[in-house]
């Protein structure tokens, strides 16, 4: 296998890490909307509102959370090991 010039093992592998732990974050990107709305949805059909509301409202945390992960995640790793955007 080739790489580009100024790439080491060492930076190739852990630029793949970051991009497997970007592909989670998005799993869990696109799961946390849905869960949220089933939890909304009983929320409205069910008398459990004291139980459903807070658990919506960490839903909500918890979205936003991933969301910054992943773009803190996806700018390491695009930066490289020597601290070189490794799009140039």
């Amino acid at each position: 296998m080739s790489r580009r010039k100024g790439h080491n093992k060492a930076a190739v592998l852990r630029r793949g890490r970051l991009e497997d732990a970007v592909a989670w974050l998005v799993k869990a990107e696109v799961a946390l909307p849905i869960v949220r709305l089933r939890v909304a949805q009983a929320l409205e059909r069910t008398g459990l509102e004291a139980l459903l509301a807070p658990a919506l409202a960490d839903l909500e945390d918890a979205e936003e959370a991933v969301a910054r992960a992943k773009g803190m995640v996806a700018i390491e790793a695009e930066v490289g090991s020597d601290g070189e955007c490794s799009s140039r």
